[in-house]
């Protein structure tokens, strides 16, 4: 039950990261929105990190820590965050975060072929009850794929989901035990270094929306995004990650379509049916089907 709770604090606030994504892509742009996601998550852990006086393991050379800080940053911040600050233009808020909890099944699958762990019969269940869910969502939503754009910005959350679900895989088995909040902050400021070509390439915002209601809100989104979307709740998912593995951490994503539907509702006023109501459910009951599971054994 504790392991539930957590995933739902964790998707709670990244299912809410959607909404506060699509409040200031459209003013920002989305390289800034991510590069500020970066930025601002790195600096509130390097402050934390500071403050409460972490050191970094001697035992790791400098070359070998900035590698996996590049890899974890480009893989968990950098190129999802700018994918689904892409796909934000045409998509809703509950959208991306039904893309998101794609990311289960793709750990599941690197999982099986990188770590050679089996799937259990109720994990099987579970992720294709999840599966449904998910369809069920998307199929009964407000968005039509009709349109080439929309259609895009759908590859493009997919794209993002497999950098998560591939993300766990390389903490798993290349990256030494490091304290959650230094690999946030190691990798988060690695990684917007690397996106500063993105964000001075990028066009200037027009002033004048800065300067409207739009822009003080898309202000505030940001912040938020940078303070608790990229800082607390990455900390929180490492811990997590440490603890249970990195399928079963991966869970946190399936769980995301539940909040950022309702976040999505209440918030920006999001159509929301009694079939989409009926998927999120199911999702949250295939979560509780896999975590019933219990750890599973990775084959020697």
């Amino acid at each position: 039950m504790k392991t539930f709770l957590g995933i739902c604090v964790i998707a709670a606030i990244w299912g809410a990261s959607h909404v506060w994504v699509r409040l200031s892509a459209p003013v920002f742009g989305a390289g800034p929105v991510a590069w500020a996601r970066l930025a601002i998550g790195a600096g509130v852990m390097m402050l934390w990190v500071r403050f409460v006086g972490h050191t970094l393991p001697s035992s790791i050379p400098l070359r070998t820590r900035f590698l996996h800080w590049g890899v974890v940053g480009a893989l968990n911040g950098a190129l999802p965050f700018l994918l689904f600050a892409h796909a934000s233009v045409r998509l809703p808020a509950s959208y991306l975060s039904i893309l998101n909890s794609l990311t289960p099944a793709f750990s599941a699958l690197f999982s099986w072929l990188l770590l050679s762990e089996p799937l259990g019969f109720r994990t099987g269940l579970g992720l294709f009850t999840g599966f449904i869910g998910v369809v069920l969502i998307e199929e009964f939503g407000p968005v039509g794929f009709e349109d080439p754009g929309v259609r895009m910005a759908l590859m493009e959350g997919v794209g993002a989901a497999i950098c998560y679900g591939l993300v766990g895989i390389y903490i798993k088995k290349r990256v030494p035990p490091t304290d959650p909040k230094v690999l946030v902050a190691g990798s988060f400021g690695t990684a917007s270094v690397l996106m500063l070509p993105v964000l001075v390439s990028g066009p200037v915002p027009d002033p004048a929306l800065l300067a409207s209601d739009s822009g003080r809100i898309a202000l505030v989104s940001v912040i938020l995004l940078g303070v608790l979307s990229s800082s607390l709740a990455f900390v929180m998912y490492y811990a997590l990650l440490a603890r249970v593995g990195p399928f079963r951490s991966s869970l946190v994503t399936q769980m995301i379509p539940v909040f950022g539907v309702l976040w999505g509702v209440f918030f920006l006023g999001e159509r929301l049916t009694g079939v989409m109501l009926l998927g999120a459910g199911m999702v949250l009951v295939s979560t509780l089907m896999i975590l019933m599971q219990g750890p599973r054994r990775i084959r020697s």
